[in-house]
């Protein structure tokens, strides 16, 4: 898959790893890395869960 780990060590040998900080020795993309149900590539808060406090829920940030 082109992410430079070899496929007998790579969790996901037919997709690439994303490499952004978060499980990069698996070789699995992680689309969502705080599994809040927003995609990281739209979260403005990536490693830190949405609370879904009914307050702007849609940027996947906490709220205080």
């Amino acid at each position: 898959d082109g992410d430079g780990l070899n496929d007998d060590a790579d969790g996901c040998p037919d997709e690439a790893e994303d490499a952004d900080g978060f499980e990069d020795d698996d070789g699995c993309p992680d689309p969502d890395n705080d599994a809040d149900g927003v995609p990281d590539e739209s979260d403005e808060c990536p490693l830190e869960a949405e609370d879904r406090d009914g307050f702007e829920d849609d940027d996947g940030c906490p709220d205080p």
